[in-house]
């Protein structure tokens, strides 16, 4: 099978399908494991995800590409490189303004999810805010 015929899947489906191979769980024993992971449940029970997660645990997958958005502060002064846009710094683990450009450990595109789960949900919403979606 090459890789334009396998069945796309949430990168968490992934992620799991994944982990459970290398700890040299089968497909069955797999399943056991579902219980503990209630949102792979739910996607699995949902259309025909069921099968695709069968095909994924036999041929092999492909990821879905999250949306990733650029979040800059509107109305700042610019400064010399537009200190504006928000950043994780990765080393840190912390978010701040800074420049748009992701340099050494400064992250600038980040998905829906990682912003809400740090406490930006409302950047979506805001009008101090504005959201562009950008390319990975």
């Amino acid at each position: 099978m090459n890789k334009e015929e396998l069945v796309t899947i949430p990168k968490e489906v992934g992620e799991f399908i994944t982990h459970q191979k290398a700890k040299g769980k089968n497909f069955f024993t797999s399943l056991e494991n579902l219980k503990y992971e209630l949102e792979i449940l739910m996607w699995i029970t949902k259309d025909d995800n069921g099968d695709k997660f069968l095909s994924a645990w036999v041929n092999g997958f492909n990821v879905e590409l999250e949306t990733l958005y650029q979040v800059r502060f509107k109305g700042l002064k610019k400064l010399k490189d537009g200190y504006d846009y928000l950043n994780y710094n990765k080393k840190q683990d912390e978010w701040l303004f800074m420049s748009k450009h992701e340099v050494g450990e400064f992250r600038t595109k980040h998905t829906r999810k990682e912003l809400e789960e740090a406490g930006f949900g409302e950047v979506f919403t805001s009008k101090l805010f504005e959201v562009k979606e950008v390319e990975g």
